[in-house]
């Protein structure tokens, strides 16, 4: 059996793909650093921890297999609890409905934007503005920024000495250097991040221990915690520059608390396939008896209020509702921050559900909220769009995001974690 994953050296992860490749009655444990297809041949199964998040990350692992003479193509999902195992599901179910997710279109990469800037400093050792946007207008992923758009970006990259000018031409800054230069540039060659340690550090500048950068990436200032040594720790304040991270010790009896990571974003359709199988009744030939038995159980309880919602299936206790939507990660979050507007609503978003708590919670509030959002002027309107932006988290999405001016680096995490003509499409169903 062979591992292969980030913290494993290179060297080891081209021996384990080599041996398993060449081998028999070989196993190899993986994340996704192994790309499945690519660096291994003909695999007899697949074992897949939990679910993946998307129908086309399970065909693809599944069509490596069954490939010899007389196999079948398989894969076994290995599930903690009942969510995994409805993810499994019903990815399951859209992949033989012959659906599967379209690519994504980008037309406003800024982490890639600033990784061309600086690639093309290394390139030409100088290098103007203009030939810069000559070069970089024409790419497909560039074509919704403007030209002011790319001035600005260049103004803030030159005050905050990513970027050096002399005689009209660019070259890389001394900030860019300390933070990119290392090994030659390795962290400039690659578009994503290398797996680079991270010190966990008290207020006495004890250390701890330290993290992977990947791991980091998905922790939240004030919000993320942890165990490391042994005790749980909660994130305080993280400096990328430094590779640092200052943590607290979490309150004495109380459990860490994940909900502060980069949440995995499902899509709609995933959702409501969830949903469809909550809802339904007839037994799955793919799943064992435990699995069938707790999904009869959630189809008893859940699936039963599902099927008797006409509309929207809201849960209300005393100050507290709970909006079953199936409806994604971005729709909900985008609900999430819809609802808060001009209340004092505590709301706590999923893939499949809004949890709001508030003394004012009720039928009435809320559906007079519901039917505010249905409409495209509650979400143009100035004061919306500034209390959203003011509200979204500080995630930290890319190694090149920390070169952006506030304003483009919101809007990365705005893309990524809200969808808003998806939202006003799911309201007005």
């Amino acid at each position: 059996m062979f591992v292969h994953h980030s913290s494993v050296s290179l060297e080891e992860r081209d021996a384990a793909e080599e041996r398993f490749h060449r081998g028999t009655n070989a196993s190899i444990v993986c994340t996704s650093t192994l790309e499945l297809g690519i660096d291994v041949g003909d695999l007899d199964l697949v074992f897949q921890a939990n679910a993946p998040s998307t129908v086309s990350s399970f065909l693809q692992r599944m069509g490596r297999t069954g490939r010899r003479d007389g196999q079948r193509a398989n894969t076994t999902f290995f599930c903690e609890d009942l969510e995994p195992a409805l993810q499994a599901i019903a990815i399951i179910e859209l992949a033989r409905q012959g659906w599967v997710e379209s690519i994504r279109v980008t037309k406003r990469a800024w982490p890639v934007m600033v990784h061309q800037l600086l690639a093309l400093t290394l390139q030409f050792g100088a290098i103007s503005p203009e030939r810069c946007w000559d070069q970089l207008s024409v790419v497909p992923d560039f074509s919704g920024i403007t030209p002011d758009e790319f001035s600005t970006l260049i103004d803030h990259m030159l005050r905050e000495d990513y970027l050096f000018e002399a005689g009209g031409l660019l070259s890389m800054g001394d900030k860019a250097e300390r933070v990119f230069g290392r090994k030659n540039f390795m962290e400039l060659y690659a578009v994503f991040s290398s797996p680079v340690l991270y010190k966990v550090k008290t207020k006495a500048g004890y250390v701890i221990g330290s993290l992977e950068q990947a791991f980091v990436d998905k922790l939240v200032e004030q919000m993320s915690s942890f165990l490391l040594g042994g005790r749980a720790w909660t994130v305080q304040h993280i400096n990328h520059s430094d590779r640092a991270i200052l943590v607290e010790p979490a309150p004495r009896g109380k459990k860490p608390t994940w909900s502060g990571f980069i949440p995995q974003l499902l899509s709609y359709e995933l959702c409501q396939q969830i949903a469809a199988v909550l809802k339904g009744n007839k037994p799955l030939p793919y799943i064992d008896e435990p699995t069938q038995s707790a999904l009869d159980a959630a189809r008893d309880d859940l699936g039963a209020q599902l099927r008797k919602a006409s509309g929207q299936c809201i849960q209300y206790e005393p100050d507290r509702a709970l909006w079953w939507t199936f409806a994604g990660g971005q729709i909900n979050h985008t609900l999430k921050y819809g609802l808060q507007y001009g209340h004092d609503w505590k709301i706590v978003a999923d893939n499949f559900r809004l949890k709001i708590e508030g003394d004012s919670v009720g039928p009435a509030t809320l559906g007079l909220s519901l039917r505010e959002m249905q409409t495209q002027k509650f979400w143009d309107h100035p004061s919306v769009q500034e209390f959203i932006l003011a509200e979204l988290p500080e995630y930290r999405l890319s190694k090149f995001q920390q070169a952006l001016p506030d304003p483009f680096a919101l809007e990365m995490v705005k893309s990524y974690l809200l969808d808003i003509p998806a939202s006003l499409a799911f309201l007005q169903r």
